[in-house]
């Protein structure tokens, strides 16, 4: 590696003997990345304070030597479209990560500006949520376990009672002393420990009552979207639509937080290979009578539609949420909010209780939920839920 060797009273391109700064170090030191002025034999020429607080050196100290001193790794500081990612060097020694963007001009002879980030909060932020994203997903095994475990229960304490009566009845007519006394005791012994397995289950999977109470749903909203780098990481652009002036929601903000994540995981895992967009928005609207779904797929032009829920007549907010991906067939519409139902099971992707949780939620809330979608066009999911007076 290249030493930085100290300059003596260092005099930074862009300021004159007076002090004085000109218009463009004026405008290189506001930017908050750090960027150098190189040679085309990438020689370090200028510095912005932003470069200083990064690597740890004064100006002085990096003018005249050379890039490659403050990269830990070789970087090619051709020109492309997109910036590169390499590991710099700061003046303690530690080695971090580092977005390097570099821009060619011809000024007073050809040079280059190179822009520098510090990637080392957006790693650690990315590490975050990818721990979050794995908890989330055993938190929807453990959801669908839940499920198992109430309804093998249910059955299974209905034929274990059964048993037990039937045992307990032939026992309490045998005369005393008869040979098949300890063979029926051993049976309602075994019923017993049998029923507190069915208890065990059941204290597993049951719901607990939650607490409700007002939720400002467009909180709920920017949080999910600010835990969920998959939107960025999958070119998906995040688009805010009218999000103010709109009632509270009577719920519970941890169950209505995983409606809206699991509807922005559904949009990603929709979305293009090229990206798009994810609107979200929300409105007060009034019913001025009572909606049941009709039950089914229904055909709307050349798209398809389908609605679930009751809802009683009054002031819902709609929350919106429509991405412009791959859409879905009706055969897959049809299903979309059955337990265990997935279209990317076979790679993994997805557990098929994303959606199914969606709509217990919304209709444990009083609410109900819409869904438009046409092939390679998208699909627009429409929830309503009971706004607060």
């Amino acid at each position: 590696m290249t030493k930085l060797w100290p300059v003596e009273n260092p005099l930074p391109l862009g300021r004159d003997p007076s002090g004085r700064r000109d218009d463009l170090q004026l405008i290189i030191d506001a930017m908050p990345d750090g960027v150098l002025v190189l040679s085309t034999a990438q020689i370090i020429l200028n510095v912005n304070h932003a470069a200083e607080r990064l690597f740890g050196f004064r100006a002085g100290h990096m003018l005249g030597s050379s890039f490659a001193a403050l990269a830990e790794t070789a970087c090619d500081l051709a020109p492309v479209p997109t910036p590169r990612e390499v590991m710099g060097r700061r003046s303690d020694g530690s080695v971090f990560p580092m977005e390097v963007s570099v821009t060619r001009l011809a000024l007073a002879g050809e040079l280059m500006v190179v822009t520098l980030r510090d990637l080392t909060e957006r790693r650690r932020v990315a590490a975050e949520h990818s721990a979050l994203g794995e908890q989330f997903f055993q938190a929807q095994r453990m959801e669908a376990m839940g499920i198992m475990a109430r309804w093998v229960a249910h059955d299974i304490g209905n034929i274990l009672n059964a048993m037990l009566a039937c045992t307990e009845f032939v026992r309490e007519r045998l005369p005393g002393g008869d040979a098949a006394e300890p063979v029926l005791d051993s049976a309602m012994r075994a019923g017993m420990r049998g029923r507190d397995v069915v208890g065990q289950l059941v204290a597993f999977g049951r719901n607990d009552m939650v607490e409700d109470g007002p939720v400002c749903l467009s909180h709920i909203v920017r949080d999910a979207a600010a835990l969920l780098p998959c939107v960025e990481r999958n070119g998906l652009r995040l688009v805010f639509d009218q999000m103010n002036n709109v009632p509270a929601v009577k719920g519970n903000s941890a169950q209505l937080y995983q409606v809206v994540a699991n509807l922005f995981v559904n949009a990603v895992q929709a979305a293009r290979p090229e990206g798009g967009e994810l609107r979200v928005g929300m409105e007060l609207i009034t019913l001025d009578e009572g909606f049941l779904a009709s039950g089914g797929v229904q055909r709307d032009g050349g798209c398809w539609h389908l609605t679930v829920g009751h809802l009683q007549p009054g002031p819902y907010v709609r929350l919106r949420v429509s991405d412009d991906g791959i859409g879905m067939a009706p055969e897959t519409l049809a299903h979309i909010f059955e337990p265990f139902f997935s279209t990317k099971r076979a790679s993994g992707q997805c557990s098929g209780l994303g959606l199914s949780a969606v709509f217990g939620i919304v209709s444990q809330q009083g609410g109900a939920i819409s869904v438009r979608t046409c092939l390679d066009q998208g699909a627009t999911f429409d929830v309503l839920l009971p706004a607060m007076a």
